[in-house]
């Protein structure tokens, strides 16, 4: 199983994909979807130019990616979240024994600069 949560947080925005669809052994086209959203994501991020304001940590079964933008791009990057998020959520309704897919927010004010 693989859960996918998102997670707004102050200034901070991240999605955390972590496990193994587990959907067929070595055909496993769910989790390489969930993978290539995964990287899309990240990549997508890198070439708005977020430098130091983006933080990726992989390893194989986990991809965290957490954005902190400036307030004058904020909405432009939620916009990537969502986009690769309405992935996130056709595999979990077409694959739910397989994906789940968590939403949260916490306007703690938490979030570091």
């Amino acid at each position: 199983m693989t859960r996918v949560t998102f997670l707004k947080s102050g200034r901070e925005i991240t999605l955390t994909a972590a496990g193994h669809a587990g959907y067929r052994d070595g055909e496993d086209i769910v989790c390489s979807a969930v993978s290539i959203l995964g990287f899309t994501l990240m990549n997508r991020l890198e070439r708005f130019g977020m430098g130091d304001r983006l933080d990726v940590f992989y390893e194989p079964g986990r991809l965290e990616v957490t954005a902190r933008p400036e307030e004058t791009d904020r909405e432009r990057i939620e916009g990537v979240f969502e986009t690769i998020l309405t992935g996130y959520d056709l595999l979990a309704q077409s694959y739910p024994a397989h994906v789940t897919l968590e939403r949260r927010e916490a306007n703690d004010g938490k979030g570091s600069d």
